[in-house]
């Protein structure tokens, strides 16, 4: 005696699911500069500039200092930092090995470190998401400065 649904209709069933289940995953994209809010990021003299896309609390560690959140906001007018994170700036001004980090939930967030790859600085970028009993799913990506 035989499975009751041993072939025809539960065979098909179960290719066109895992076949589903790949195209999914295969067509995923990799993450974007947008994705951890990012418009765009400048080349400096020192390291880089990091211009968000809308106004964002960014935590900056940066080597031997104190972690520091301070709103970035295009609208700003402040282009510094100061000591305190008081004041929005426009931009993040870092060095390479600088990061920054987003944190959207307790489960969700964006981690950023300047570094180069090949003979480009600009920003490696690791979106993440951890959700309870779940894997833990991340993408990462290199946005070079212009």
């Amino acid at each position: 005696m035989g499975l009751p649904f041993a072939g025809g209709i539960f065979t098909r069933t179960l290719m066109c699911l895992l076949g589903g289940l790949a195209f999914i995953v295969a067509m995923t994209p990799s993450v974007r500069a947008d994705d951890c809010g990012i418009d765009h990021v400048e080349r400096t003299h020192t390291g880089v500039k990091v211009f968000f896309s809308k106004p964002t609390l960014v935590t900056v560690v940066r080597p031997e200092k104190r972690p520091l959140r301070i709103m970035v906001d295009t609208a700003a007018t402040s282009e510094d930092m100061d000591s305190a994170g008081q004041k929005p700036i426009r931009a993040v001004s870092a060095r390479l090995g600088d990061q920054m980090f987003l944190t959207w939930s307790a489960h969700s967030g964006c981690e950023m470190v300047v570094a180069t790859l090949g003979d480009q600085i600009g920003i490696y970028e690791t979106l993440g998401i951890s959700a309870p009993g779940l894997p833990r799913w991340q993408k990462s990506n290199f946005t070079p400065a212009k």
